[in-house]
């Protein structure tokens, strides 16, 4: 799903021990003035993409294959399709991409992009994978709320099988769908996933009726990948802006790189050299995409244009145009197809409309969608909105006539305890985004409207005690944490959905049936503002209990070892709670993000390895007890790995060295998780200089275990500058 990083930054490691219902925002989000930002959809499980009907139903696609639909303000109590069997969910895969045909329901289909797996392999399996896109026909039958059975076609991805798969039990063996089961050279009709992130993303209809399609890299983030050259060839799908038509899954006659095939890889290629572009949208009046492409090392970059290189991964674009990247400038399974692009000069690929870079200000940035309405002021008007997963932060740029952005804040911390996976203008044109939370039933769709020039809206705070039980239940509400940020004063209305309502600001009230009800609070300033946040109450059932009995919060692991854990699940009703019944998640922190699906059992124990993920990483290990009646309790411990220090040296100091495809200035330091494997590379030339030996007589470019002790590795250097 997210992309992988390396931005070296503190690692705030808090443990959240309980993941309650859904009970209202505990975070800090700040908007423009006028702006308020509301809960649309509550109480998800792994929403990644959205995409809404002609007719204004949501459709909702969770990253384990699920699809729901939100209709009249409830989600439907039947999945519109179950892919959970077809779905990889492992990490940053899974179900991605969601679009609805622009005529639907007279055309009933609805697309999904997912990274799959094929027949013969391990369901959400680590090793190396591919993807698929398919569609689906909505039932007339059932209003169009549930997909016709067997009526998935294959669009994209018809060759990818298991026999293509470089190796579906590792991420570092060889390319999939490439030089493979009897073909030469790409396989047509393949989407290759041999790393568990930089897969697919973005399903989005262009102006013409035409399908874009967003298509990773597939190559490992650790290391220089020789698998991420696959980008900068146009026979193979990876790295790719894909342009198809929504009933063939053929490349249209104007592509750029069209052949006379309409089935050809080339034919469907729209841009190239591409690292993950997760999230792309398409400009209300050109037509053309621009590409949130997430970046490496140091920069992000807002891609455009039409049958353009982008240069990934020989460049990576940078602030003031694109910049050769180090890691695979160097490496000698890279340097000589890098350096045949070189050669061809700065003009053989396209500059990024705008980039940052990740020194405080994000790692992980999604193109969300040009404001096309007219409730925003008029600065908003024609803006792109895009967000950064890594910082939970939502901007907007602007263009100049000659294209290139300029960057402007909107919004701060705009998810609870995760971040931003996508965003949208919604029927009604204000933005909409995906917030995927830490936490079971604990994500949801949230939606920015702009009420007043001179008015700030207040913020809408509600908690429920208890939020579970048997009728008669007696809740307490409170409003505690609502305020205005104009200090105006406010009103309270309370809608209990069961026909009750409430003007007190912490008000009682009795559940005497059993059911589930979303309690409302609307808060109203004195200048008729108004924001709301909503409760989740269950009568008729008992929320269970979840309980980590091993191993110990503050945990210590070497890479590689082996974890085992053990836990219960108590309910009142049904006493001692076993099998799939609990539910075990280990969550990756990385830097200031996380990755979920990292591992997945069931049952009171099991076990598994500490795997490495870079720098600055610790694991999360959680228990979701979940009873008959769909209630859950969620608890989880902080996992922390043993570190040491490796420092680089150069003779003479002060000449670059290259760490896991990061150029940085000798003397350095690092701390690594002790287990680790890491490359390190000395370019053979800097300046007059050329390099001799390394310390520990490695190659110029080598792998590194890290080891429990602080070690200094020294590149030595011959000549003068």
């Amino acid at each position: 799903m997210v992309a992988l990083r390396a931005l070296y930054a503190t690692i705030l490691l808090l443990a959240l021990n309980l993941f309650p219902a859904f009970a209202g925002p505990a975070f800090a989000l700040s908007l423009p003035p006028g702006f308020v930002s509301e809960i649309v959809v509550p109480n998800l499980s792994s929403p990644t993409t959205i995409a809404f009907a002609p007719d204004g139903r949501m459709f909702i696609g969770q990253k384990d294959g699920r699809v729901r639909i939100f209709q009249n303000g409830a989600l439907s109590s039947t999945d519109f399709v179950d892919l959970s069997s077809q779905v990889n969910n492992y990490w940053d895969r899974g179900l991605l991409g969601l679009a609805i045909h622009p005529n639907f329901p007279a055309q009933p289909y609805v697309y999904l992009l997912f990274t799959y797996d094929p027949p013969g392999t391990t369901d959400n399996g680590s090793g190396a994978r591919v993807s698929r896109l398919i569609r689906l026909t909505a039932d007339s039958a059932t209003n169009y709320a549930t997909a016709v059975t067997n009526s998935a076609v294959v669009l994209l991805g018809a060759n990818s099988q298991l026999a293509n798969i470089g190796n579906p039990l590792s991420n570092d063996g060889p390319p999939s769908c490439e030089n493979i089961n009897g073909f030469t050279g790409y396989v047509p009709d393949c989407l290759p996933a041999d790393s568990p992130s930089h897969t697919i993303g973005t399903l989005i209809f262009g102006l013409d009726g035409s399908l874009f399609v967003s298509n990773g890299d597939g190559a490992h983030f650790n290391y220089t990948d020789v698998r991420a050259l696959r980008s900068l060839e146009i026979d193979s799908l990876a790295g790719k802006i894909l342009r198809i038509d929504p009933l063939t899954g053929q490349g249209y006659p104007d592509n750029p790189f069209y052949d006379g095939n309409g089935m050809s890889n080339r034919s469907k290629v729209y841009d190239l050299g591409l690292r993950n572009p997760f999230r792309i949208t398409i400009h209300p009046s050109t037509g053309i995409p621009y590409i949130g492409d997430v970046g490496y090392n140091t920069w992000e970059e807002i891609n455009t244009g039409r049958g353009v290189n982008f240069g990934w991964p020989c460049y990576e674009g940078d602030n003031s145009g694109s910049a050769q990247q180090p890691g695979y400038a160097t490496n000698g399974a890279t340097a000589a197809r890098c350096s045949q692009l070189y050669g061809q000069g700065s003009g053989a690929v396209a500059q990024p409309a705008y980039a940052y870079s990740h020194s405080g200000l994000g790692a992980s940035i999604q193109a969300g969608a040009f404001y096309t309405g007219t409730a925003y002021p008029s600065q908003y008007r024609g803006a792109l909105f895009y967000e950064d997963y890594n910082r939970d932060w939502i901007k907007y740029v602007t263009f100049d006539a000659t294209g290139q952005g300029t960057s402007f804040d909107f919004a701060l911390d705009v998810s609870p305890t995760g971040g931003p996976v996508q965003l949208l203008s919604g029927p009604d044109t204000n933005l909409h985004y995906v917030v995927y939370n830490t936490g079971t039933n604990t994500s949801e769709v949230r939606r920015i409207r702009y009420q007043s020039a001179t008015n700030t809206p207040p913020v809408a705070k509600a908690t429920a005690t208890p939020t579970s039980g048997l009728p008669p239940l007696n809740v307490t509400f409170s409003s505690n944490g609502s305020s205005d940020p104009d200090g105006d004063s406010l009103t309270f209305l309370w809608n209990f959905s069961d026909g009750g309502t409430s003007t007190l600001a912490n008000p009682s009230h009795v559940y005497g049936t059993n059911g589930t009800f979303t309690a409302t609070l609307t808060v109203t300033d004195s200048r008729n503002a108004s924001s709301t946040d909503q409760v989740l109450i269950t009568v008729g059932n008992s929320r269970p209990t979840a309980t980590i009995l091993a191993p110990a919060t503050g945990t210590k692991y070497n890479i590689g070892d082996v974890i085992t854990f053990q836990g219960q699940g108590t309910d009142p009703e049904q006493g001692q709670l076993t099998g799939a019944s609990l539910a075990w998640e280990v969550i990756l922190h990385h830097n200031e993000h996380v990755h979920f699906n990292l591992f997945n059992a069931t049952g009171n124990s099991g076990s598994f390895i500490a795997t490495d993920h870079g720098d600055n990483t610790w694991l999360e290990l959680c228990l979701t007890a979940t009873d008959n009646g769909g209630l859950s309790d969620s608890r989880c411990i902080s996992l922390l790995p043993n570190t040491t220090t490796l420092t680089f040296k150069t003779k003479p100091g002060g000449l670059g060295i290259i760490y896991n495809g990061s150029l940085q200035t000798t003397p350095f330091s690092i701390t690594a998780p002790v287990g680790a494997s890491r490359e390190i590379s000395a370019p053979l030339t800097q300046g007059s200089r050329t390099f001799k030996s390394w310390s520990d007589d490695g190659a110029s470019t080598h792998s590194i275990q890290v080891g429990p002790q602080p070690i200094t590795y020294t590149a030595t250097y011959a000549g003068k500058r």
